[in-house]
């Protein structure tokens, strides 16, 4: 992946840029024209809000203007100083002694729209981020390693994960607070106390990084050879029992807000309860159990696609620990 300085102010952008960015405004036009609905992003083509525009009229561009994921091409025009994934990124945030932001999601997804749209696009917020912050942008689709590794550590450390994935780490990319979705209020007040406990506590932040990743490590070692049978089945059965533990009654899912729907703990639960030999269990263990408890999760989740579930309900659902479907 290029980890080059991207277009800068005052260089004329190149052929493939100007054409590119004039495909974009074409589609976004098209789209317009057609009656349908463009993504918020290729609107921002079309008016002018792909780059940062400058006294000039000229826009900045940041490090991703020559990436190939669509996804980052998305946020090369933010005013966030985003680095590619890279090893200069790591040597920079070295360089200036200044903690690793982490963000992973993709070009698909409706809460990576938000969150980019509330601070990633917000002078402000970007301008905190720039001054305390090496920001790194990761595609999952295009880096699904880094992603895995990084959700591994956001599940752990909170319980729950999903996209976008937000991760606060040392230059040597151990990370030390983690989250998905965070509101611009409280993502800048975020960025602020990692940087104020970083400057203050430098060696505190560094030694409870080192000790979650040397965590996360001895914890994955077991899976790396072959489990037996009746050890991993038993893992299964109290991966269930814990599952069920979680369980929000009240309004479903699984945790505290802000809930999402964790797509693969219903597809564990689900495959859980097809495993051959299972024991039929209780209602928090075993084939029914597993079975049971993805089908009280599904049935309590109102469906987006309902004509009456407007993308407002969802936020403040999702917000409020009701999530939705």
């Amino acid at each position: 992946m290029p980890g080059g300085a991207g277009c800068r102010a005052g260089r004329a952008p190149s052929v493939t840029e100007a054409s590119r960015r004039a495909g974009l405004a074409r589609a976004a036009e098209a789209s317009r024209r057609r009656g349908g609905l463009a993504p918020a992003w290729l609107n921002g083509v079309a008016a002018g809000r792909l780059g940062v525009m400058d006294g000039h009229g000229k826009a900045h561009m940041n490090r991703l203007s020559d990436a190939t994921s669509p996804y980052l091409l998305q946020h090369a025009g933010n005013p966030v100083d985003w680095w590619p994934w890279s090893g200069e990124a790591f040597a920079e945030a070295r360089a200036r002694n200044v903690p690793v932001l982490l963000s992973v999601g993709y070009a698909a997804c409706h809460w990576c729209h938000v969150m980019a749209h509330e601070s990633f696009e917000d002078q402000q917020t970007a301008a905190l981020v720039n001054e305390n912050l090496v920001a790194i942008k990761v595609d999952r689709e295009e880096r699904p390693d880094v992603d895995a590794v990084y959700m591994a550590a956001t599940q752990a450390m909170t319980g729950q994960g999903g996209w976008p994935m937000t991760v606060f780490m040392t230059p040597a990319g151990e990370p030390f607070y983690c989250g998905t979705y965070f509101p611009r209020e409280y993502f800048q007040r975020l960025v602020l106390g990692v940087a104020k406990a970083w400057r203050e506590d430098r060696d505190g932040v560094v030694g409870q990084a080192g000790r979650i990743a040397a965590a996360l490590a001895e914890r994955a070692a077991p899976l790396r050879g072959q489990a037996p049978a009746a050890g991993l089945a038993a893992l299964c059965d109290q991966a269930v029992v814990a599952l069920a533990a979680d369980y929000d009654t009240q309004h479903g899912g699984f945790g505290r807000a802000p809930k999402f729907p964790p797509s693969m703990v219903l597809e564990f639960l689900l495959r859980h309860s097809e495993r051959p030999g299972a024991s039929p269990g209780g209602e928090e263990a075993g084939a029914a159990g597993g079975r049971a408890l993805a089908r009280r999760a599904a049935v309590r989740q109102p469906r987006v696609g309902r004509p009456r579930v407007s993308r407002a309900a969802v936020r403040r659902a999702v917000a409020a620990g009701r999530w939705l479907w």
